[in-house]
């Protein structure tokens, strides 16, 4: 009777859930990848990949942008798709809009399957036989209107007036005297104003680096090789990340910076919001 005791209680504990983000973690883990490599091959910021693994899900709004980011990280670390979108908070999944007019996904696959053969290559082979024709229909009539302009033209040059040319000036006369003209002062050159800065890096290994400017533009992003070099040039202030500062020395208006003092507990990567 105890060990029946036993044994039932023993199947009531549950194990504990994971989290998406716990749950992601493994799976990268498992893979041998580091938070860095993630990033590179799933084309997001190193932060992106954090915040996803963090649970921080509300930092990043549309509901279609978290699943895409889930699908590709899941891809990336090989990992179960449906598992980890299941895996999704509810207040944080999007329902099936589809659902709510009684049609579902696998319906609308049905129907297209029964449907035959396609319609969209039909419509292409129409539009591109109307671009032959009006292309034809350009080139006969183009060539006749040109080749009748032609002939008008040749027409009427033999018509055309001739404008004599106008009579030389008389010249003047070399016993008047020329008052000297003051010389003119040289105007100032005005020199812009700088908004913008040399920011130098020397690659020392492979690293993955992001760089904006104050309007936004990227000016380089990703895995950059080692023993390489870049100068840079943005509107300030500029937005820095660098996924490992022990791999690149950096100067700034012609001076080292020191790249420890960015990283704030982030271990190597560091993070420089306003560079000016």
């Amino acid at each position: 009777m105890s060990n029946n005791i036993l044994t039932d209680a023993t199947q009531n504990v549950e194990t504990p859930k994971l989290t998406l983000g716990q749950w992601l973690i493994q799976a990268r883990q498992a893979k041998g990848l580091s938070v860095q490599e993630v990033a590179l091959r799933t084309n997001r910021s190193v932060i992106q990949i954090s915040e996803l693994e963090a649970d921080n899900l509300s930092r990043f709004g549309a509901q279609v942008l978290l699943r895409g980011m889930v699908r590709q990280y899941t891809k990336v670390v090989g990992a179960d798709e449906a598992q980890a979108l299941r895996l999704i908070p509810e207040q944080f999944n999007a329902p099936n809009p589809l659902e709510g007019i009684g049609l579902k996904d696998n319906t609308i696959s049905k129907k297209t399957a029964q449907m035959g053969t396609p319609w969209l290559p039909r419509i292409w082979i129409v539009l591109l036989s109307i671009l032959v024709l009006a292309l034809l229909a350009y080139w006969v009539f183009g060539a006749r209107m040109f080749k009748d302009k032609g002939v008008a033209q040749k027409m009427t040059t033999a018509n055309q007036i001739q404008i004599a040319n106008p009579p030389a000036s008389a010249p003047t006369s070399t016993t008047e005297t020329v008052a000297p003209t003051a010389p003119v002062p040289p105007v100032a050159e005005q020199t812009p104003a700088v908004t913008e800065s040399v920011l130098g890096l020397k690659f020392k290994g492979a690293v993955w680096i992001e760089i904006k400017d104050a309007k936004g533009t990227v000016l380089t992003s990703g895995m950059q090789p080692a023993n390489s070099e870049q100068n840079l040039k943005g509107e300030l202030p500029l937005y820095v990340i660098i996924g490992d500062v022990t791999k690149v020395d950096m100067t700034w208006k012609g001076q080292p910076y020191d790249l420890k003092s960015a990283t704030k507990g982030r271990g190597t990567v560091a993070k420089i919001e306003r560079l000016e």
